[in-house]
């Protein structure tokens, strides 16, 4: 080998040694080192993050941590939990729930995650996110207790408990709430999967709505395999102009892709505390998901199950003009949707409030790109209201089973290749929605649906056995 050639090899060996990436290690009880081995381990995650650089994986042994200051992330870092002996992310065994990032409730938010800097090589894998509150802020104040993403950063938050968070417990002017636990603004990949998020709260004052009690969403997400449970959107106050809407999952422009998600006993709650402007048109939207403004959602394989819009006045005599609650499930406002495969099980409120009108603001044709086909309605009431809505009336819809709901759809629906008989779960009573052998679902769904991007049910299953899809979130 010539002198040249072996000058220009050691020149690329020391180059990439300096990119490659160092792994930090985190221990609540460990001696705040250097931060590079666990006998030395740094002992809060804050200042992990702030001795790393762009592409350092940092570790963080399980413990309750204090979060007492916002954490920011502004360039990729891939960080997990695991139980003090793995030497890397790959090796990690990541564990939510013994590894906290304890909020007091009161002052702060747990992490704000921004820059376009920021791509899916930034991986956030097995915290409990619990305690955050994004009151009193000075970055996106009262918005996404447990975590904010926001400037184009793209991130994939993954095998994480994210409960008890509040967007909002100010009740002072203009303090509105958007994302309980999240808050996701200016986004174009971010992904949340496999991830628990229950119990936060999306509140409002007179003026402003809550909206997404688990996350809201402005830009293209995709949130696949989570648990969404008991989480919140409420309006606390009288306000004639703003309302509530997604208990769980707000979602406005781009699109969403929402997949094998649990969506369970979560809220949209509106309140009036004043007859007056009870009477003004204030309603509440989307118990489970609200679609709205420039949205387009991709809803397959999910169940929803126990969802409630909820609209309850003081003085119920003045409710009568236009005050509503509506969608217990699922509201696709303003959309093109594609729901298809999904289980609705017990919601309250109406299952779905399907809306698609032609105009400037780039909604699409009613009944063109609006899609409802292959899903199973069973015990959806809301006295005598209906499973099924649409606005303006005539929505198509095909391949759908009803069983049970007070109403199935509203006069004017065109239903096609629709199943009226009991599905024939396996165990509805231990919430087990797979079909029975002898279920009317088994290869009775649309014979033209495409599974191409979506291949699995909602338990992991392949697609399309038996060469015709069934119906519902089951295979």
């Amino acid at each position: 080998m010539s002198l040249a050639k072996a000058r220009i090899l050691i020149a690329l060996l020391v180059v990439g040694s300096s990119l490659q990436a160092t792994t930090y290690f985190v221990d609540i009880n460990g001696n705040n080192g250097n931060g590079l081995s666990w006998s030395n381990a740094k002992t809060s995650l804050a200042s992990a993050i702030s001795a790393s650089s762009t592409g350092d994986e940092i570790l963080v042994k399980y413990g309750s941590y204090p979060i007492t200051n916002s954490m920011s992330i502004y360039t990729n870092r891939k960080i997990t939990s695991d139980d003090g002996t793995a030497s890397s992310f790959d090796t990690a065994q990541p564990d939510s729930s013994q590894c906290i990032m304890q909020g007091d409730y009161l002052s702060s938010r747990i992490f704000r995650v921004y820059s376009s800097n920021i791509t899916n090589d930034c991986r956030i894998r097995g915290l409990k996110i619990t305690g955050g509150n994004a009151s009193y802020e000075s970055y996106w104040a009262a918005a996404g207790g447990g975590l904010v993403v926001y400037d184009g950063a793209s991130p994939i938050i993954e095998q994480c408990w994210i409960t008890d968070n509040y967007g909002n417990t100010d009740n002072s002017p203009g303090s509105g709430s958007p994302g309980g636990a999240m808050f996701f603004d200016d986004v174009t990949d971010v992904v949340l999967r496999n991830c628990l998020v229950s119990n936060n709260v999306a509140t409002t004052d007179e003026y402003y709505g809550g909206s997404g009690g688990g996350v809201y969403i402005d830009g293209s997400a995709t949130l696949e395999g989570n648990i969404f449970r008991s989480n919140i959107a409420v309006r606390s106050a009288g306000s004639q102009y703003y309302s509530a809407s997604g208990g769980a999952v707000l979602h406005r422009n781009g699109t969403l892709v929402f997949t094998g998600n649990l969506v369970e006993g979560n809220a949209a709650v509106s309140r009036s505390v004043s007859w007056d402007r009870a009477a003004w048109g204030i309603s509440c939207s989307g118990g489970g998901v609200d679609l709205s403004s420039a949205s387009v959602g991709i809803i397959r394989n999910n169940i929803f199950k126990n969802n409630v819009a909820l609209l309850c006045p003081d003085y119920n005599q003045y409710t009568g003009q236009g005050s509503s609650g509506s969608a217990g499930a699922l509201n696709a406002n303003s959309v093109s949707s594609l729901i298809e495969n999904n289980t609705f099980i017990g919601n309250n409120g109406r299952s779905i409030y399907a809306y698609s009108a032609t105009s400037s603001s780039g909604a699409l044709t009613f009944g063109t790109n609006d899609v409802v086909r292959n899903n199973i309605f069973v015990d959806n009431d809301d006295n005598s209201e209906y499973a099924i809505k649409s606005y303006p009336n005539g929505l198509g819809i095909a391949y759908n089973s009803f069983y049970d709901n007070s109403v199935n759809y509203e006069a004017g629906i065109i239903s096609t290749n629709e199943i009226l008989t009991s599905p024939e779960f396996v165990d509805a009573a231990g919430g087990n929605y797979a079909l029975l052998e002898t279920s009317p679902c088994i290869d009775a769904g649309d014979p033209t649906t495409d599974i191409t991007d979506f291949p699995l049910d909602f338990g992991g299953g392949f697609r399309m056995r038996h060469g015709t899809i069934d119906i519902g979130a089951f295979e």
